[in-house]
């Protein structure tokens, strides 16, 4: 008998428990590692600090600035800092609209005195590495007894389409050789594996997919000489894949911005970050993900989400249309963890930040339960019930719930 399949989404908050890498944890050594370049510290100090000041904290009060909301300002600053003779197709209608305050001038990478100024590419490249380090902290090694053990019990009860937001190896460590990511060999001599999108797409093939979202520490651009040798392309920014992990063939940005088609400045980059997420994922492999994420959500009214915020807008998009497509037919487990004390605090305080917020608007899209507005008036309580038993919200976070959810997988 042939397995079911099950569409299995993966966030942030799955390694949490496993790691000690957060958002958190990343954006707090941005700002005080003492290996980053002084003046790359002193745009990401002064970034922050404008982002938290220029908001009303009392009716934002759970706002707090991260290391993409960083990333994303030295994007928008490439984008100001464009020459006011580019081409149109390069510049971007912000410059129309707006000035560059002047204390960001002195990080203007060609100042009116002609002299360059380094600082924004470094800037980039540290945070690239701050991100990098923290995700290798972990990944380098096995993955947690309980983790690994979850993920292979899965697959041997369904066929998995797994769509991976964090940029680990963890799942080709635990499903070894065995899956399709639609990286392929073929030059037996290079160090790289090609993307095939064609294999990418034929997910019902194979019993185990893995889709990097939003990149992964392997993946891997390369020069234009080496990759027109190898595998005759001509094509500037294509991603590769490293068949053994080794920092020396990992280039994980392009050597300049990229421009959007309306002007605005980006960094195209293996593993995204940023606010930018929507041009990012255009280009190969990560266009090709997106549309197996598309056809998975419609396709298969299975779905498991463990640890994601809900704060990627695309990502939410298609969710938005999965209870909508499959009804009554729908099957929905998440694990995620909320703070026990800090629920019932707003529970209690009638918190309207609560109802409005777009993970609790998402969720409310994907449960179509009335229930999901009532359970935000009461006290903590794991697992959420939805749909008459079928579907699940775990608040505990995921370690606490991989013991218990394979009774309602």
């Amino acid at each position: 008998m042939q397995k079911q399949r099950l569409t299995v989404l993966v966030g942030a908050g799955a390694v949490v428990e496993v790691s000690n890498v957060s958002t958190a944890t990343i954006t707090s050594k941005l700002l005080t590692s003492g290996n980053i370049y002084n003046d790359s510290k002193a745009l990401y100090s002064k970034i922050y600090a404008d982002l938290l000041n220029s908001n009303d904290n009392k009716r934002f009060s759970d706002y707090t600035p991260n290391f993409e909301d960083i990333f994303h300002g030295l994007e928008i600053l490439g984008t100001l800092y464009t020459r006011d003779d580019a081409a149109p197709e390069f510049k971007s209608i912000y410059k129309i609209f707006t000035n560059l305050k002047e204390d960001y001038e002195q990080f203007r990478p060609i100042g009116a005195s002609g002299k360059s100024n380094l600082t924004l590419g470094l800037a980039i490249s540290d945070l690239l590495k701050v991100i990098t380090e923290s995700v290798e902290s972990y990944s380098n090694k096995p993955p947690e007894p309980w983790y690994n053990e979850f993920f292979l019990n899965l697959s041997r009860k369904y066929n998995l389409d797994i769509f991976n937001l964090n940029y680990d190896t963890w799942f080709e460590t635990i499903f070894k050789n065995k899956f399709n990511d639609g990286f392929i060999d073929s030059n037996p001599k290079s160090n790289y594996l090609e993307f095939n999108p064609q294999r990418a797409l034929n997910i019902k093939d194979y019993k185990i997919n893995i889709n990097h979202l939003h990149g992964q520490l392997d993946f891997s651009f390369i020069n234009n000489e080496t990759a027109n040798a190898e595998f005759d392309d001509d094509q500037f920014y294509t991603i590769y894949k490293v068949k053994e992990h080794n920092n020396s063939y990992i280039h994980r940005d392009g050597s300049s911005f990229q421009n959007t088609q309306s002007g605005e400045h980006l960094k195209n980059t293996t593993i995204i970050t940023g606010k930018y997420k929507t041009e990012k994922i255009a280009i190969s492999p990560f266009d090709t993900y997106r549309a197996n994420f598309q056809n998975c959500i419609m396709n298969n009214s299975n779905l498991l989400i463990i640890g994601y915020g809900f704060a990627d807008y695309y990502i939410n998009n298609v969710l938005n249309q999965f209870r909508q497509v499959h009804k009554s037919k729908a099957r929905v487990n998440i694990i995620d963890f909320a703070d026990e004390n800090n629920w019932n605090k707003k529970v209690k305080q009638k918190d309207p930040n609560i109802i409005s917020d777009i993970k609790f608007r998402t969720l409310y899209n994907i449960f179509k339960d009335k229930q999901i507005q009532e359970m935000l008036q009461q006290d903590f309580v794991s697992p959420q019930i939805f749909n008459n038993g079928k579907n699940h919200l775990f608040l505990r976070g995921f370690k606490d719930a991989a013991n218990t959810i394979k009774l309602f997988i």
